[in-house]
């Protein structure tokens, strides 16, 4: 029964929920994506609902182990944001806020 309740997710609810699997808030998957925020938790909302799950993380779970044939593994956060279709300017930790500037280098002398 899984399988066709995550056939009816639409390809926009799988990415956010790939991107969520790698610990990425809303905030952070709408900058990926090039939606708001909100449109981001609308989608993994609707995706909860139709998985008929109580959380994000279960959800993205329930997708990953479809997609990976039933082996539960974890997906590094590089591979996931190259299938989005853009790279990362840096590595971050995924609780590191994305809409904080980089400080300017220092030059040393």
């Amino acid at each position: 029964m899984t399988a066709g309740r995550i056939d009816q997710l639409t390809e926009a609810q799988r990415t956010c929920l790939r991107l969520v699997l790698t610990h990425h808030n809303s905030k952070e998957i709408a900058a990926l994506v090039g939606v708001s925020p909100s449109a981001i938790d609308k989608r993994i909302e609707r995706a909860i609902q139709i998985l008929g799950v109580a959380t994000r993380f279960e959800a993205a779970r329930q997708l990953q182990q479809h997609e990976r044939g039933g082996v539960d593994e974890v997906v590094p956060p590089r591979d996931l944001v190259a299938t989005v279709g853009q790279a990362p300017t840096y590595e971050r930790l995924p609780s590191e806020p994305i809409d904080v500037p980089s400080p300017p280098p220092t030059r040393q002398t």
